[in-house]
């Protein structure tokens, strides 16, 4: 008898053991305390290296072929859904109530940064009236006097944002990830926050964390790009296919039963 407890305490040990080596190499889907607090046990290091170590083991988890696997598989199916059953009959009536309504193209096309800050075309249904100011001065208003009044349906429905499932099938931005800003508005936030770069260490989203907490549209304050950043990061800290599956879920119950005003 006590030879069999002996090897059940071993293995129980042994069990305990692999489960936290393994959890180290996982992403943890939970409050940012709890994994403080997790890991401050495990480790027993002061507050600002157990914080580091979470976010070193988060960005190897990033680059794990795996996961990177997983993430463009599902960037894959759901942007050729999108394409196939949406954007092929949904195109061609939009290109048409465009152009009747404005002069210029039906798709618009922006720089915007991506992944490593790297530049590269954002596409989106032309929701304003071709401005020279279009690439530096972002709208901040929904009465802004250069959308157009098909342009207003669009964004308030976040129509106007469909043609970037074909930057995610180009490998440029991913479905859930932190939203990309112009080039001037980056510039601008980077020299605000010491903090803004790191959500450019993943690529861009259509949705993501942030948005579906309603920190969406222009940024107008410090506490705005702050909030934004916080989900950002999160966001990245906890990066997981469920919780890209729970962040499309709570996008699509927002755009078809309500949402409320973002800022």
């Amino acid at each position: 008898m006590e030879l069999k407890k002996k090897k059940i305490n071993v293995m129980n040990k042994h069990n305990i053991k692999v489960h936290e080596e393994k959890s180290k190499v996982r992403p943890i889907f939970h409050d940012s305390k709890a994994i403080f607090d997790r890991y401050k046990r495990a480790t027993k290091l002061p507050k600002k290296n157990y914080v580091k170590r979470i976010h070193d083991i988060q960005k190897e988890y990033l680059k794990n072929p795996y996961y990177g696997f997983q993430k463009r598989t599902f960037d894959i199916i759901i942007s050729l859904g999108v394409t196939l059953l949406i954007l092929s009959w949904l195109y061609p009536l939009l290109f048409v109530l465009i152009k009747l309504e404005s002069k210029g193209p039906a798709i618009f096309k922006q720089k915007r940064n991506g992944l490593h800050m790297d530049p590269f075309n954002c596409y989106k249904f032309r929701s304003m009236r071709i401005n020279e100011f279009c690439d530096s001065i972002p709208v901040t208003d929904a009465n802004d006097y250069r959308i157009t009044n098909l342009g207003k349906f669009l964004r308030k429905y976040s129509l106007d944002e469909l043609p970037q499932f074909l930057n995610v099938l180009k490998g440029e931005m991913t479905v859930v990830g932190p939203r990309p800003h112009m080039v001037s508005e980056t510039n601008t936030f980077i020299e605000i926050s010491q903090d803004f770069h790191k959500r450019h260490d993943v690529k861009p989203g259509i949705t993501g964390l942030a948005q579906i907490n309603n920190c969406r549209g222009y940024i107008g304050s410090i506490g705005h790009l702050s909030s934004r950043i916080k989900y950002d990061l999160f966001y990245i800290r906890n990066a997981s296919l469920r919780f890209d599956i729970i962040i499309v879920y709570k996008t699509i119950i927002q755009m078809f039963f309500g949402r409320s005003k973002g800022h």
